[in-house]
């Protein structure tokens, strides 16, 4: 658990990182996190304006579990930025050090890496959501509204159980990353062996092209998780550690950025001169518009 009693002790600490080449790379970082911070909230806003405007149409469940994932993230990666990220460059360092050890200040820290197990446990959902689609894609709509909700359930809730070792280098963390890549792997292989199958009974091409973005993006977050678990491996075997603190806690930008432009720029629901269709597997489809 995080010794937080040594406010001297990590100040001192805190204002050292802030000093010569870490200085540059964290403040590189923090700017990098920073614009995919923005991006990604504009394109966020644009889910939800978008699922405003044709809520009969998107509220499948899961476009809600995805957009439901995207502002978690979100949620985690300001709050990253504010607690970590600015201290490391030195822009905050001060006012974090004139912060009492309070309940204020162990709870801002407890709270990080709550979101840092719900965010690996709601991409995890995610994938397990789109394999009860692909392997149920006839009446599924019903099944699919009650694992969600068991999902999002799961997603708020285990992360309780994993937060208490604090550290998040800790073997907990490490165990948690990779059961987490190890189950979305196997959710992505089953949703590529049975995609093709999916894909080719729909007839429109608008209805295949959106098939292909959902596998697009199941991808992104395999690929997410995956890096995080390499990450989280080298780090906890002292390889490389000096380089990996600072780059380790940007491979959330990959999770929050990657998954967010894939699905935007693939999927034909947000293409100009289209009208929106439900199927009947519980996903969003489009049709070309004859207007």
């Amino acid at each position: 658990m995080t010794d937080l009693s040594n406010i001297d002790g990590n100040c001192t600490y805190a204002r050292s990182l802030a000093i010569g080449r870490s200085e540059y790379i964290s403040m590189a970082g923090t700017f990098v996190t920073i614009l995919a911070f923005i991006s990604t909230s504009v394109i966020t806003h644009r889910f939800i304006n978008v699922t405003l405007r044709k809520a009969k149409k998107l509220n499948t469940p899961f476009y809600l579990l995805f957009l439901h994932d995207r502002i978690l993230v979100l949620v985690f990666s300001a709050h990253w930025m504010l607690v970590f990220l600015l201290p490391l460059t030195g822009l905050m360092t001060n006012l974090i050090c004139e912060i009492r050890v309070t309940a204020v200040l162990t709870a801002a820290y407890a709270m990080e890496y709550y979101f840092n197990y719900a965010v690996i446990y709601s991409s995890i959902s995610i994938s397990l959501l789109r394999v009860a689609a692909v392997l149920n894609p006839v009446g599924s709509r019903k099944s699919q509204g009650r694992l969600s909700v068991i999902l999002v359930v799961f997603v708020y809730s285990l992360p309780w159980l994993t937060m208490w070792f604090l550290w998040r280098n800790s073997l907990a963390s490490l165990i948690v990353t990779g059961v987490g890549c190890g189950m979305d792997l196997v959710c992505f292989f089953i949703t590529v062996a049975g995609w093709r199958k999916l894909a080719s009974s729909r007839g429109a091409s608008s209805l295949r092209r959106s098939e292909r973005s959902l596998l697009y993006m199941t991808f992104s977050v395999c690929v997410s998780l995956s890096v995080n678990f390499a990450l989280q491996v080298l780090f906890y075997k002292s390889i490389f550690a000096e380089t990996l603190f600072f780059i380790r806690g940007f491979i959330y930008d990959i999770l929050l950025f990657v998954p967010t432009w894939t699905f935007y720029f693939t999927h034909p629901v947000f293409k100009n001169g289209t009208k929106f269709e439900q199927s009947s597997a519980g996903v969003i489809t489009v049709l070309p518009s004859r207007s």
